[in-house]
């Protein structure tokens, strides 16, 4: 590549003439001494404007001339060191015109002398000469090799401000626009590399937000930060009496994963949903301060929204990361889903936290009933304490630790109708017939019309006494 931009750029003169490239260099500093002034003072030229520029607010078209304006100074440093290579060169040309090979005296300016005409041949037409004679004294092989490895041979800050072809560094720019303020009186404070300014209407001159998306503030929260909300307290649980088996649960349907069956696996399960985000109801996620889902807003997608394997979202649920963002304490999920805009689809990833077995016997004595990892716990209606004249039960005599069926307190209803047992006898006692015994009966709060009969019913007193005059006569 050196030799064909020798080629392009200068005649290669058949043999090197010392005298004539004593002419050149001189020529040279001749003409490199009327550049660098006028580079100066187109320099300096600019700097009024720059100012002006800065007292307009208009710090990006002044950053621009600021550019130039450092280019230049570099070009003027080129041109300087130009210079006193060309000198050295002029005093050691002797050296230059007995020895055929290049010496280390003159080997520093000989390169970059050449290198230079390789770069700036085109703009001085004494370095392009000076290139010729070169390549006639040393060959096309040395050029070459100047070019290929110039960092070996040329000094790197000379290098660097010869090419000349990198932007300036923002804090080199910062720089000049703060002493340029100051020599011209501008009150002018460097901003940050990055932040600029918001754009203004041009017919009322307040800010105007990015196109589709509401004003600053204007957004309502599309979730609902419940941690601070403090669960209602549970009311304790009276005893209840054992209940028949329950049906064995239904199995979901193809495909799709009941929340029981994903939860009572034991195992956490992750998956993804994605979910559009609407103006009036957000994502349709209501999460508290651990970012858990509280509830799902009926009528959004997500409550509508059925994953293979999974099912719907349901509370409990846990929020890992939106759009691949991890959410955390610090960083909640409220604050990223408040970043995307209304209308665009958004990816989140949960957490199904596996079935957590409650406590054998709840405060009171009450079986508590089985909640979700991560599920806020449900009151559940009190019921009503036993009556003042209830007996505990006792043991029947005879049967060791065989215990008559707990019955509720019986309610006569308007024609003395009375509720159907709940509760089935224990199993492995065979008892006699006994004519129903009826409860003393309350008064009716409001005549009603009679009820239909239902099946009589014994008291738990009245069968206790009987069953243990039935053992006494056996």
């Amino acid at each position: 590549m050196g030799a064909n931009n020798s080629n392009s750029l200068a005649p290669v003169p058949s043999s090197f003439n010392a005298d004539k490239c004593k002419v050149q260099l001189n020529l040279l500093l001749s003409r490199l001494k009327l550049r660098v002034p006028k580079e100066t003072n187109l320099a300096k030229q600019e700097r009024p404007k720059i100012a002006a520029l800065l007292r307009e607010d208009k710090e990006h078209e002044a950053r621009i001339k600021v550019e130039s304006m450092i280019r230049s100074d570099y070009k003027i440093e080129s041109f300087e060191k130009l210079r006193n290579y060309a000198e050295v060169l002029v005093s050691r040309l002797a050296v230059m015109k007995v020895n055929k090979d290049l010496k280390p005296e003159i080997a520093e300016s000989v390169t970059a002398l050449a290198y230079a005409g390789l770069i700036m041949g085109n703009d001085v037409d004494e370095l392009k000469i000076i290139l010729g004679m070169i390549i006639a004294k040393y060959g096309k092989p040395y050029i070459e090799e100047i070019y290929q490895n110039k960092e070996m041979y040329i000094a790197a800050r000379f290098l660097k401000v010869l090419d000349g072809t990198q932007t300036p560094d923002q804090s080199v720019v910062d720089a000049y626009l703060t002493e340029i303020a100051k020599a011209y009186g501008v009150e002018y404070i460097p901003k940050p590399f990055g932040n600029t300014a918001q754009p203004l209407s041009a017919s009322l001159g307040i800010a105007l937000p990015m196109p589709g998306t509401p004003m600053p503030g204007a957004e309502p929260p599309s979730l609902v930060d419940l941690s601070d909300v403090a669960p209602p307290p549970v009311a304790p649980l009276a005893p209840l009496a054992p209940l028949a088996p329950a049906a064995p649960p239904m199995a979901p349907a193809a495909g799709v994963a009941g929340p029981s069956s994903v939860a009572a696996s034991g195992v956490p399960m992750p998956y993804t949903a994605m979910l559009t985000k609407s103006s009036a109801l957000g994502f349709g996620l209501v999460l508290d301060g651990d970012n858990v889902v509280r509830t799902v807003k009926p009528g959004s997608e997500a409550a509508g929204l059925l994953l293979p394997g999974i099912g719907p979202i349901e509370s409990g649920d846990r929020v890992l990361a939106i759009d691949g963002k991890p959410v955390s304490a610090e960083v909640p999920a409220k604050s990223l889903a408040a970043d995307i805009d209304n209308g665009a689809r958004a990816t989140f990833t949960m957490l199904r936290l596996p079935f957590q077995a409650p406590p054998a016997v709840a405060p009171g004595g009450a079986a508590a009933p089985p909640v979700f990892a991560g599920q806020d716990a449900v009151p559940l209606p009190a019921v009503a304490p036993p009556m003042a004249d209830a007996l505990p039960p006792q043991p029947v005599a005879g049967l060791a630790g065989i215990y008559p069926p707990t019955q509720p307190a019986q309610m006569v209803y308007p024609g003395g109708a009375v509720p159907a047992p709940i509760d089935k006898p224990v199993v492995g006692t065979e008892l006699p017939a006994l004519p129903p015994a009826m409860p003393p009966a309350m008064p009716p709060a409001a005549p009603a019309a009679p009820a239909a009969p239902a099946a009589p019913v014994v008291d738990a007193d009245d069968l206790l006494a009987r069953r243990l005059e039935a053992l006494k006569r056996s």
